[in-house]
């Protein structure tokens, strides 16, 4: 049988905070979340066919009693992008939040380009074209 997806869900403290850092710095979009009001907790946002889950700690230790402290398993993700400019482009977007940059703007002996920067919460990304 084959896999049809696979969907990252990030274990966060604040959801609020992640969901603006996706919509303004990676350009998704809210999709879902699990209540109608403003005190979700669980959220899926979209960049075309990239799909992202962020959940609350505190809701996930609810689901799944075993949890007695945050996950760290997913403290690194890859954004892959088809060219240089587009890389360059977000790596602008950066400059007003450049505490956040842990890797410079540089080109790779492979042939693409890559920056990294630290999320909120002190993930890590790599942005990569």
């Amino acid at each position: 049988m084959a896999v049809k997806q696979i969907i990252p869900e990030i274990i966060v403290d604040n959801i609020k905070s992640m969901i603006y850092y996706y919509e303004h710095y990676f350009d998704f979009v809210l999709d879902f979340t699990d209540v109608e009001n403003e005190n979700f907790t669980w959220a899926q946002m979209s960049n075309g066919t990239c799909v992202i889950m962020f959940q609350e700690i505190e809701s996930t230790k609810n689901e799944i009693t075993e949890i007695n402290k945050r996950i760290t398993g997913t403290d690194l993700l890859m954004f892959k992008f088809d060219s240089t400019e587009d890389v360059k482009k977000l790596y602008d977007r950066f400059d007003t939040i450049k505490d956040t940059i842990y890797m410079e703007f540089h080109n790779t002996d492979y042939g693409t380009c890559e920056f990294g920067v630290k999320d909120p919460e002190g993930r890590y990304i790599i942005v990569s074209g």
